[in-house]
Parts: structure tokens; sequence; C-alpha cells
């Protein structure tokens, strides 16, 4: 089973999420979960390491992003 990819995460409360990336959230999902009674949280979550792998024959070139760099 593969490894998973290190990530740098961020927990945001929804009163420090700022307006903008709320409203581009609704209009992507069409759900605004600010206007809930309990409380919602968010995640932003940056890869710093992505690799595809498939069969065995790709594992040379199956990095495709280091250090939060894409390298495809």
């Amino acid at each position: 089973m593969p490894t998973p990819a290190p990530a740098l995460s961020v927990v945001a409360t929804p009163y420090a999420l700022p307006q903008e990336r709320g409203d581009r959230f609704v209009a992507h999902t069409g759900f605004d979960p600010r206007a809930l009674a309990t409380p919602y949280r968010w995640f932003r979550i940056s890869p710093r390491r992505i690799q595809a792998w498939r069969e065995v024959n790709e594992m040379p070139d199956r990095e495709l992003m280091r250090d939060g760099r894409s390298l495809v």
C-alpha cells in the first residue's frame, strides 16, 4: 500500500475563514456551512509531495510534485 504524501494542513474556524474564500467554496459546492447552527471545520490542505504510480515500470518518473512545486 502506498505511503501517504506529506502535506501541510491548516484548520480554520468559520470566523477565521476569509469571506472571499468562503464565497468561492459556496460557488463551487452549492453548500454554505456558514449558515449552520453548529460549527463547521474548514481544512485547507497544501500538498508538499505528489506521486503517481500505476505500474512498477513507472516508478522512476512517478514524482509529480516536490517541495510544493510541480515537476510536470
